[in-house]
């Protein structure tokens, strides 16, 4: 597999997302860039919200569009796609809730590439 097909394509439906995410986990994992560093995505799941699609029509596909409190939140093609587990740029893999309960780098309405 080349590094190309790793990376997350945003614009894709949620459930396309989530099974190229789950497909590449553990080795080599699927990944996007936020504000020019590397994100590795290992884990997350489809928001079945019915509204998540009229409610964020308006933002682009990769887009930040809430923070939970043990995930984050991204606006794919069909509606929002829940991250849950990943890896920093130079850090280890974790938890989404474990790494907001120390800090934050992310920002809704920010978008990752």
């Amino acid at each position: 597999m080349s590094r190309e097909q790793e990376k997350i394509d945003f614009n894709k439906p949620a459930v396309e997302v989530y099974n190229h995410v789950r497909g590449l986990n553990p080795w080599p994992g699927a990944y996007t860039t936020y504000q020019g560093k590397t994100v590795k995505i290992y884990q997350g799941l489809v928001h079945n919200c019915p509204n998540a699609m009229t409610h964020h029509a308006h933002q682009e596909p990769g887009t930040i569009v809430k923070i939970f409190k043990d995930a984050i939140g991204v606006k794919v093609q069909d509606g929002v796609y829940i991250i849950t587990e990943f890896q920093l740029e130079g850090k280890k893999r974790m938890l989404v809730k474990d790494y907001l309960n120390g800090h934050n780098i992310f920002e809704v309405d920010q978008k990752f590439e």
